[in-house]
């Protein structure tokens, strides 16, 4: 930062009806004295939570499609579940999720 100082970078997302608090807070709880804003746009696909079968249990995973192309996201918490089951890395299990 200036004259070499040493400095923070603090980013929050949040909806505009709380810019207020948002900005309450970090003038109130931090030393800065200025607030850069500024909107973002999301595009957001659509979503659907399917239930994908492994050795006789259920796990769950996001499915969103793009382009005509279909990708398969395990959840984190069935991928945990399957690790543990079958005394594998997590990565391991995230790989049998999404190849089902």
């Amino acid at each position: 930062m200036k004259k070499n100082r040493p400095a923070y970078k603090l980013s929050v997302i949040y909806k505009a009806e709380d810019e207020e608090a948002i900005e309450d807070i970090i003038f109130t709880q931090t030393t800065s004295i200025g607030v850069r804003k500024f909107d973002l746009d999301r595009t957001v696909l659509d979503r659907e939570i399917i239930k994908i079968s492994y050795k006789g249990k259920d796990y769950l995973a996001k499915q969103v499609s793009y382009k005509d192309k279909i990708f398969t996201y395990p959840e984190y918490e069935s991928a945990k579940t399957l690790a543990k089951d079958q005394n594998i890395s997590l990565k391991e299990a995230y790989d049998i999720l999404k190849s089902l």
